[in-house]
């Protein structure tokens, strides 16, 4: 089935992937349906982002699992672990109501610390990929999922619409590999303007950050 115009493989501030794996990624799912991918800048300000884009595009073939209760405790337990990670960086627990901002600050003093203690990159990547996950579940209605398709399986979470999809520890993950913090908020921002504007979206789109 063919899909509609705006694909956003890559954000600078909102994206999963490397500009040019984004690009590459594209290419591969376009095959010879277009025959150019065009980079372009949307937004203003903060929220700008550069975007790969195309025409129309043939959805990707997808596999998806509803999670069990095994599972989503186990996520529920991983998230939890995010009131040691902001204690340990930023030297404060602010208990259940932790917010993205705390989260944004620990992250930065981690990336940036000569020790991070017992938290390795793998172990950031598991709590705070859950407690953001967790996060987006709670404040956009969003809910866990395990997508499989060419490039792999991973937890993402979906909107009530089945039109915006954020893979929240691919987001953390990235984010180490580019040594950048600051974008819990900003990512959140984005997927909270998606999910709104979703119910006035006529064509069907995924949405990876």
């Amino acid at each position: 089935m063919k899909v509609g115009a705006r694909l956003r493989e890559l954000a600078e501030r909102v994206g999963l992937m490397r500009r040019s794996s984004a690009r590459t990624r594209l290419m591969k799912m376009l095959g010879s349906q277009t025959a150019s991918v065009a980079e372009r800048t949307i937004g203003v300000g903060e929220e700008q982002v550069k975007v790969w884009e195309s025409g129309y595009l043939p959805a990707p073939a997808q596999t998806v699992e509803l999670p069990g209760d095994e599972q989503l405790r186990a996520l529920d337990e991983k998230a939890a672990g995010v009131n040691g990670f902001l204690l340990a960086f930023t030297g404060r627990d602010p208990g259940p109501q932790w917010t993205l901002e705390d989260l944004d600050a620990a992250f930065t003093a981690w990336l940036t610390a000569e020790n991070r203690k017992y938290y390795s990159k793998q172990t950031v990547i598991a709590i705070t990929g859950a407690a953001f996950g967790t996060y987006l579940v709670k404040h956009l209605g969003m809910r866990w999922l395990w997508l499989t398709d060419g490039d792999g399986s991973a937890w993402a979470v979906r909107d009530a619409n089945d039109t915006v999809t954020s893979f929240p520890h691919h987001t953390v993950a990235k984010r180490i590999d580019d040594s950048e913090s600051g974008f819990f908020l900003s990512v959140f921002r984005y997927l909270r303007s998606e999910v709104r504007a979703s119910p006035n979206k006529s064509l069907e789109r995924t949405r990876e950050r």
